[in-house]
């Protein structure tokens, strides 16, 4: 019995992921198995620790010159850390890189903070669209532009705010209608003359070490 049902959630689950997000989503939602998350807690704070201690110069007498002792942080970074807000450091100090931020005691973490704005972001678009009767691709486009001028006024930097990221992730978008959606052949021309200039600009500022 219990298998009929997860069976039924995850075929409705499906049918959602191959929605077309520019029509009216529907009326019903799937529902979602609780999170456990204090069943996380103990490897999430064994995760904290054995980073710290592997990267402290007390368990290792030789290493690189300037290695920091994790232990020795202050409490904020560890309560940053604990609840993934180490972006909050980079709004006031931001980094040349994403995983630049000397806030975060596991450097190869650095992508969570994005994705838990884009999950909020993407949520409040999914429940405005309807009430708007505006398609979600217009809310990806119009924060296309924005974030194309701010990576254009703020080259090099990352202030661990989603817009940092969020042109990334709007090509994406586009070029999946381009290949999916859209039927119009001058449009298409359109998208794909503009996505070649994205392409070039990307290619000089790379080679003029603006990226870096």
């Amino acid at each position: 019995m219990d298998g009929s049902a997860d069976g039924d959630a995850f075929l409705r689950h499906q049918r959602l992921l191959h929605h077309d997000f520019g029509k009216p989503l529907p009326e019903k939602w799937p529902e979602l198995p609780p999170v456990h998350v204090a069943q996380g807690a103990p490897h999430l704070s064994a995760l904290f620790l054995l980073a710290a201690f592997t990267s402290s110069p007390r368990r290792r007498c030789k290493g690189p010159p300037g290695r920091t002792n994790q232990l020795a942080r202050t409490p904020l970074v560890w309560l940053q850390n604990l609840t993934l807000t180490q972006w909050l450091s980079e709004l006031t100090h931001p980094a040349h890189s994403a995983s630049g931020n000397p806030a975060a005691l596991v450097t190869v973490y650095w992508s969570l903070n994005y994705e838990e704005q884009f999950y909020l972001l993407m949520g409040l678009m999914l429940l405005a669209a309807p009430l708007l009767k505006v398609s979600m691709r217009w809310f990806v486009l119009g924060l296309m532009a924005i974030a194309l001028a701010w990576n254009w006024v703020l080259p090099g930097l990352c202030y661990g705010l989603f817009i940092d990221f969020w042109a990334h992730f709007a090509v994406g978008a586009i070029l999946f209608y381009r290949l999916c959606r859209i039927q119009s052949r001058p449009v298409r021309r359109v998208i794909d003359l503009c996505l070649i200039a994205l392409a070039v600009d990307a290619h000089r500022r790379v080679a003029d070490g603006v990226g870096e």
